[in-house]
Parts: structure tokens; C-alpha cells; sequence
């Protein structure tokens, strides 16, 4: 099984809450040459959650963008406050959380089951600290570092 398919695998597995509970759907799930990343990503009316595998620098980048009035997930922006990282809400809840074993995974030394537990921490760590994040109740300002009620973005 190559890095892509494992990856894949197990995010749909960790991450079926998103389409079976809260009416995401799967809109990306695809190898990235230009980066040697894999990708999968999810959407709702609300939400992007866009889950990445940075091959090259071992790093996750699991975010969360709000979704403007286009229906269009919100663009990356270094310093924005319309995406967050899976780690910084997970963070900001139990900071006693080993930051480095959620946000990074050597390709080099792959090893499938390693890989399934990250994501699924991060899957179980979005469900129990985001479900008002993922339907639009609120938001998690990273700069700031706090639970808001949520005011869309334009």
C-alpha cells in the first residue's frame, strides 16, 4: 500500500463522522505531485476540512476553513482568521497533548499503523472539541486563541 492509499484509507475511516453525522461531503482525495502530498478534503455548507500529508517535511496540515457565501472554502492566507489547525483547537483544550505526534509523520520510515493512530487522534480530537466548529455555531480564533460564536465570512 502506497503512502496515498494509506492515508486515504484511513482518514475516510476516521473521518466518516464528517459525511455520516454532519452532512459533509468528500469534494478532493488525491496525491499532489507538485508538493509529494497527499490530500483529502471535505465540505459542507458551513466547512472545508482539508487534511494534508506533507510528504518532503513529514508534517500534517489538518485544517479548518470556513466556507464564504460563494460556497467556496475560505483561501489560505498566512495570519487569517477563517482557517485553523486540528492541533490549535486540540490545544486549546488539552494543552498536555504531545503537539509533534499530532502534526507530523516521517514518510521515510512508513509505517501504516503508526499513521492510522495520528489521524485517528485528530479525527476523535475534531469530534470532541469541534462539533459546534464543524455545524457553524462557532469558530476557534487561533490568533487569539478562543471559542467564539461563529459570524460568517463574506
Amino acid at each position: 500500500m502506497d503512502h496515498q492509499d494509506a492515508f486515504s484509507e484511513s482518514v475516510r475511516q476516521h473521518f466518516a463522522y464528517l459525511v455520516d453525522e454532519m452532512g459533509f461531503a468528500l469534494v478532493e482525495d488525491r496525491y499532489l505531485d507538485t508538493s509529494s502530498s497527499c490530500l483529502v478534503a471535505f465540505l459542507s455548507n458551513m466547512r472545508y476540512v482539508k487534511l494534508i500529508w506533507e510528504l518532503k517535511d513529514t508534517c500534517f496540515y489538518f485544517g479548518v476553513y470556513r466556507v464564504m457565501k460563494d460556497g467556496k472554502p475560505a483561501p489560505y492566507a498566512d495570519y487569517s482568521s477563517d482557517h485553523f489547525y486540528i492541533f490549535g483547537l486540540a490545544l486549546f483544550y488539552e494543552p498536555q497533548l504531545d503537539m509533534k505526534y499530532l502534526t507530523s509523520m516521517d514518510s521515510y520510515q512508513f509505517d501504516a499503523h503508526i499513521l492510522d493512530g495520528k489521524i485517528k487522534l485528530n479525527a476523535e480530537l475534531l469530534y470532541k472539541h469541534g462539533k459546534e466548529i464543524l455545524d457553524g455555531r462557532s469558530w476557534f480564533d487561533w490568533q487569539t486563541n478562543e471559542v467564539l460564536f461563529d459570524s460568517p465570512s463574506s
